[in-house]
């Protein structure tokens, strides 16, 4: 399954299926977003292969500053504009791990930068370097070990259908509506929730708890590493 940005200059292989699929209807994401929900697909960071850029594309980043300068330069900004960032905020983009196991090259392709969350200890979002399109996210819960790559991003995007939708609390009324059939009781069939699911378990499929079992260990090393809880 394969994607990238809007100018190509990044592009992607996911070389498993999604373990899961969030449709999160959240007000972070509505303004992250600039629209009414996040699809998100939950994949193991290893598994995502970056691929040569596309032939739209120059395989330059051009002249100007490069994305190492750009994300020292947002550090500093807000930290200005917020009296010091917190250690937990930048707990994810302090890990300095690459777990895309790419060249420099084409890690050059990619701006990571760390924004607020709800859980207090940031996002990571990644980035094309040029474009500044946001490919995929870590958040805290699971570190860099679990990219959560959004769904419009993959080439074949209207195949990829949630497998549950969360946060519905904060829906738009017309989307709430369609999600759960408040008007004729016919609903999308889909799981959902007004906040966020109490377990995998009749959510994810088999193969997917299985792999997040598989992660797990990792996971709980990087939170103690990094200092952060599960959020």
């Amino acid at each position: 399954m394969d994607g990238g940005c809007a100018c190509g200059l990044v592009r992607f292989r996911l070389e498993a299926p999604p373990m899961a699929v969030h449709c999160c209807h959240c007000t972070s994401c509505q303004r992250e977003t600039g629209s009414a929900f996040a699809l998100n697909a939950m994949v193991e960071t290893s598994r995502i292969a970056l691929l040569s850029s596309s032939s739209k594309c120059s395989d330059k980043l051009g002249s100007g500053d490069t994305p190492d300068t750009f994300v020292r330069g947002a550090a500093a900004a807000y930290d200005d504009d917020h009296d010091g960032a917190s250690p937990n905020l930048v707990a994810i983009a302090a890990a300095t791990v690459d777990h895309v196991d790419q060249d420099h090259q084409a890690q050059r392709r990619l701006l990571r930068t760390t924004i607020p969350s709800d859980s207090g200890c940031g996002q990571q979002v990644i980035r094309c370097a040029r474009c500044l399109v946001a490919l995929w996210s870590h958040y805290a819960g699971s570190g860099p070990h679990l990219a959560f790559v959004r769904v419009g991003t993959l080439d074949d995007a209207r195949s990829v259908r949630p497998d549950v939708h969360i946060y519905v609390r904060s829906a738009r009324e017309e989307v709430r509506r369609g999600i759960i059939g408040v008007e004729n009781g016919d609903g999308s069939g889909v799981p959902w929730f007004e906040e966020y699911y109490p377990q995998r378990e009749g959510v994810w499929s088999d193969e997917g708890i299985k792999r997040a079992e598989a992660l797990r260990d990792r996971v709980v090393a990087w939170r103690v590493a990094a200092g952060v809880g599960r959020s």
